[in-house]
């Protein structure tokens, strides 16, 4: 490419670094930025550069996008309506919804929030976690499980059932009836129908995996409401988790056979999404720069 010069800039270690970094970028005035990969650099970037500087960055945090930062990411809200569109269309009549306790998951919370009255697909309980903190998970999953209360719905029925069962008025089919019914309900710790049948996650896969090992821990598994995430299982074992066996998530189309057959060529291996991104964000940014250069001269 004629009179383009690109420079590289390593944005590895402590946030003090790389900020550094950034503003050393800044100094040289360019015309168009590709990257950064992570949202904490973005903002930096964003909070630092001439709003006419455009940014191609490759975060998926919608929270660092803005003064002409913009990302060749998929945003995990764009995913959101695929998946409910697709709880729709197994049948999902309720669902529950379980989102990290930050910008993104109340920004993902209330876009799914929005989305489901649009597909009249309603929610019946929205509960906030601490991300990655296994205590936090553990709560939400018991309350969302409505273990307590099924809980003691469990204990009750097996009192009465045993109550009924020591009447000496029973005859010995009732009583064998009875006795079955009380084995059935005793192999489990709770009782009664959950009030949904869907369960929409808007966390990470790790989140994911750990808030469904305590869901069925507390009486929820994938047999008793159906599990749904976003692109953010994304490059996530997600597929290899017992707990989320036949679990559905909104995902990336695949990469075009001509750029992987491409980037083979020069790589020796085959591309990820990032190198797609990179690839696509450099095109657009030689069309950026010769639009400038036209509207200059």
């Amino acid at each position: 490419m004629e009179n383009i010069n690109v420079s590289f800039y390593d944005l590895s270690g402590e946030k003090s670094r790389r900020d550094l970094v950034i503003r050393d970028a800044l100094d040289k005035n360019p015309d168009v930025i590709i990257g950064p990969l992570f949202a904490e650099d973005a903002i930096s970037l964003r909070d630092t550069k001439p709003s006419k500087t455009p940014v191609l960055s490759f975060t998926s945090d919608v929270n660092a996008l803005g003064n002409n930062v913009l990302t060749m990411n998929l945003i995990p809200t764009q995913s959101i309506e695929t998946i409910v569109k697709q709880m729709q269309k197994d049948g999902a009549k309720n669902m529950l919804v379980l989102a990290p306790d930050d910008n993104s998951g109340k920004l993902m919370a209330s876009t799914a929030t929005k989305i489901s009255n649009a597909y009249n697909l309603p929610i019946n309980g929205t509960f906030y976690y601490t991300s990655g903190n296994s205590d936090s998970i553990k709560d939400v999953a018991m309350r969302a499980s409505m273990y307590s209360a099924r809980s003691s719905a469990n204990t009750r029925a097996r009192e009465i059932l045993s109550d009924i069962i020591n009447k000496e008025y029973l005859d010995s089919k009732t009583r064998s009836n009875l006795r079955y019914q009380l084995e059935k309900i005793s192999r489990t710790e709770t009782l009664g129908e959950l009030h949904y049948d869907a369960v929409l996650f808007l966390g990470s896969g790790e989140d994911t995996k750990t808030l469904a090992s305590f869901l069925r821990y507390y009486g929820v598994g994938n047999r008793d409401a159906a599990f749904y995430g976003t692109t953010l299982w994304h490059g996530s074992d997600i597929a290899s988790d017992f707990t989320l066996s036949g679990a559905k998530y909104a995902t990336l189309p695949p990469i075009s056979d001509n750029f992987v057959s491409l980037y083979n060529s020069v790589a020796g291996q085959n591309p990820d999404y990032l190198a797609a991104f990179g690839y696509d964000a450099a095109n657009l940014s030689v069309g950026m720069l010769y639009k400038l250069k036209s509207n200059e001269s």
